[in-house]
């Protein structure tokens, strides 16, 4: 017997924020029927969020909704969802400090718990951030391109946990 076929359909779009991804997330899977979809969105909007406390809760309750509404729908097109826990980020160089929001931290830490309440029957939380963080509270040295992004060598390791089976 040969291998399974193992089909992949990428619809991730670089700089895509979480209500960008629930406007077309029905749209594209329409008519479409998976055995895993996996997720992983959120930086984006993290790393834009405003650091005055009610615009600040505001934007996150929107992050909220739109998440769950994004999980519920890839629910409805597969037998299982996986939902990537944000990525921890490196140190923000002092150059890039008023392009990034103070709440950086607290933002990854508060959708990260938030994901954790949408594990379900079918929905399981894939902790990438914990497998990729490093003692000082960043991303480990080993696993970093630059501040949101992780190398090669970062995605292995993450793989090397996924909890799917490959052919």
């Amino acid at each position: 017997a040969g291998k399974p076929d193992l089909g992949i359909l990428n619809l991730g779009i670089a700089n895509q924020t979480i209500a960008q991804v629930r406007y077309r997330v029905d749209y594209q899977l329409q008519d479409l029927q998976f055995d895993t979809i996996i997720i992983q969105v959120g930086i984006n909007d993290i790393k834009q969020l405003p650091s005055d406390p009610t615009l600040y809760a505001r934007r996150m309750k929107i992050n909220k909704e739109n998440l769950r509404h994004i999980v519920l729908s890839a629910q409805e097109h597969s037998n299982r969802v996986i939902v990537s826990t944000i990525f921890p980020t490196a140190e923000t160089p002092f150059w890039k400090w008023p392009f990034i929001s103070s709440r950086l931290l607290q933002g990854i830490n508060e959708l990260n718990r938030f994901l954790l309440t949408l594990q379900g029957d079918k929905v399981n939380i894939f902790d990438a951030h914990n497998l990729l963080i490093g003692s000082n509270g960043y991303i480990r040295r080993e696993f970093k391109v630059d501040m949101l992004h992780i190398n090669e060598q970062g995605y292995a390791h993450l793989n090397a946990h996924l909890p799917v089976q490959q052919p």
